[in-house]
């Protein structure tokens, strides 16, 4: 039985190493991973205490951690979005899915506030986990409900922007949401008292253990997470040269019309590499690369759309005219920059 503590221990630590490391060299969508990271993390530690039986001593412990599993789904999708879309603005519509986090807690709020003996004794007199605190049979199937509809959405995302550097993230929601099965399968197996609980137990702490691996791994080793570090021999004047380079081509010889334009490429009209250019959109720009030559094509866009001139283009024909290869690509970086579709726009003129 001694396994199950040092299986809870080493999980938190090893959340919390992967965090750290992260910290200062990701972009937007690693703080979302490291805020999933930490919250995993404490999930464990927490779990030792009540294996340990702590709460025994200390009674407030016990249900302080629900609230927070509430904002897993919510960061696990967000994540997913910043890192897809290399969105740079939140908007206050976000804060509208930590909603159920704000409602859980104010469930849960009386009971913080019951007296430590009102606590133990509820404790001692209930031996399922689900009788120590109100509704928490509904909060859970909330929690539920609430990854489920997350995780699917954050895959549909995904797929519908198919871009390649994504499939390791794709497969992350894949395995997250086999975890969850395997954690109702679990509770199912052990309700019905068909297998021993402590194989259960063991089995999806190992689980949970190997998907916070999984990610740390491919945030560190195979994905655009890690920012790239800025080179002790690169000066500021060196940066805001490159910048002025980089603005002068892209806004007064518009290269981004062209529908090959890629990193490698702007890097060679430019001189550099990859490392330095990528340095200096992140820090001046606040966004990658394709987002940046992407932002360039849809003021151009927008720009065609109000001149009567480029009346006799259909959207097909403005698209390539900015650089891209299909209507499809267009219409989806047309609305995701502006909110609005380019008929919509046109409309509104």
């Amino acid at each position: 039985m001694k396994v199950i503590p040092v299986l809870y221990l080493l999980g938190s630590f090893q959340g919390l190493f992967l965090a750290l490391s992260l910290a200062g060299k990701t972009q937007k969508a690693g703080k979302f991973l490291i805020a999933l990271l930490v919250i995993s993390s404490g999930y464990f530690l927490f779990e030792y205490f009540v294996f340990e039986r702590y709460l025994d001593k200390y009674p407030h412990l016990i249900g302080i951690y629900l609230p927070m599993l509430f904002l897993v789904p919510p960061l696990l999708y967000q994540m997913v979005r910043y890192e897809v879309h290399q969105t740079t603005k939140p908007g206050w519509p976000e804060l509208f899915h930590f909603i159920p986090f704000l409602a859980a807690f104010g469930i849960m709020l009386p009971y913080y506030r019951m007296p430590a003996s009102e606590k133990l004794q509820i404790l001692f007199s209930h031996t399922e986990a689900h009788s120590l605190y109100p509704f928490s049979q509904e909060l859970a199937a909330l929690l539920w409900l609430l990854t489920f509809i997350y995780v699917l959405g954050a895959i549909r995302l995904i797929k519908k922007v198919g871009a390649r550097k994504n499939e390791w993230l794709r497969n992350y929601c894949y395995l997250f949401l086999g975890l969850l099965m395997v954690f109702l399968i679990s509770e199912f197996i052990v309700i019905n008292g068909s297998y021993h609980h402590y194989t259960i137990h063991v089995n999806t702490i190992v689980t949970f253990s190997l998907l916070i691996h999984f990610v740390g791994y491919a945030a560190l080793k195979e994905t655009g997470f890690m920012k790239a570090r800025v080179p002790q021999f690169i000066s500021e004047r060196q940066k805001m040269l490159l910048k002025t380079q980089l603005v002068q081509m892209l806004k007064e010889e518009k290269l981004f019309t062209d529908s090959t334009l890629s990193s490698r490429k702007l890097c060679e009209k430019l001189g550099t590499n990859n490392k330095y250019l990528s340095v200096v959109v992140n820090e001046e720009f606040n966004c990658s690369i394709t987002s940046l030559i992407n932002s360039y094509r849809i003021d151009e866009a927008k720009q065609m759309l109000l001149n009567s001139e480029f009346n006799h283009l259909n959207f097909l024909g403005i698209a390539i005219s900015v650089g891209f290869n299909n209507k499809n690509s267009f219409t989806r970086t047309f609305k995701r920059h502006t909110g609005t579709t380019p008929s919509s726009f046109r409309r509104s003129i």
